[in-house]
């Protein structure tokens, strides 16, 4: 599973080392304009490339849905635990 992961990564032109769960506008940094970005791709009204694609997938299933903006926020508000969500809002260790 591993080895295709990388595969889809390499496809796309996504390093899985450089993913920063929850960092959908690219700046390095997860805060609140991440959230709203990632609302508004959710919603349709913006697109984003593959690195904020997988950036984006704050719970790590695959799929875009509002449940990674639920994340992101839980993340954001200090409802989730970093430590606890590690996998989904930290770097992507394939």
């Amino acid at each position: 599973a591993i080895r295709r992961q990388r595969q889809m990564c390499i496809e796309t032109g996504v390093d899985p080392k450089n993913v920063l769960y929850g960092d959908v506008n690219l700046d390095g940094r997860v805060d609140i304009t991440d959230a709203v970005l990632l609302n508004r791709a959710v919603s349709g009204s913006v697109s984003l490339n593959a690195q904020a694609t997988k950036n984006a997938d704050c719970d790590a299933n695959g799929d875009l849905s509002g449940n990674d903006a639920v994340v992101l926020m839980r993340f954001l508000v200090h409802l989730e635990n970093p430590a606890a969500c590690g996998k989904r809002i930290s770097i992507c260790t394939l």
